[in-house]
């Protein structure tokens, strides 16, 4: 909001931060009220379109885990999700179907994914975009198959083929 108002008149690109507590309310098991104090940190990134500021943001990210000393030892893995990818999933429901196949995919939840009332063919190709998992080029080349050529496929193969090599020297 600050970035629409407050910051209007500001050259872009604009890079933005923000570091601190956040507090949220849950229920417990017993059905009382408990607060949870979190760290949060972002960045933000307005007013570069597309795969540059894509790059600038995961090399942002790269060199920042670079600062906590994470090794192999510890496994990391760079997981990407990209709104268009989801969008394209979801472009041929509607309504509740989209919603619980979001949620599905979101959550990884195999059991509701097979329990949506949609068409066989269209079942088993939820679920073959589920399973997709690991190097990113083989999942973005699974997807081709799934869903045949698309221009956000090619513009998220380039994003890897940049953004591997650099993943792989942290």
């Amino acid at each position: 909001r600050a970035a629409c108002t407050r910051l209007a008149q500001r050259t872009r690109p604009l890079r933005l931060s923000a570091s601190g507590t956040i507090f949220e309310s849950k229920e417990d098991v017993h059905g009382s009220l408990c607060i949870e104090e979190t760290l949060h940190s972002g960045v933000e990134l307005i007013g570069i379109d597309g795969i540059t500021g894509e790059i600038e943001l995961l090399t942002l990210l790269l060199k920042a885990l670079k600062t906590i000393n994470l090794n192999q030892g510890h496994k990391p893995t760079l997981l990407i999700g990209h709104t268009i990818l989801m969008k394209t999933i979801l472009n041929s429901f509607e309504g509740e179907h989209r919603t619980k196949i979001r949620n599905n995919l979101l959550e990884f939840d195999l059991i509701g994914m097979n329990n949506l009332e949609i068409e066989k063919k269209e079942k088993d190709k939820l679920k073959a975009i589920q399973n997709c998992r690991g190097n990113p080029l083989e999942v973005i080349n699974r997807m081709k198959e799934i869903y045949s050529q698309n221009t956000v496929f090619d513009k998220l193969q380039k994003l890897f083929e940049i953004i591997t090599p650099l993943a792989n020297q942290h």
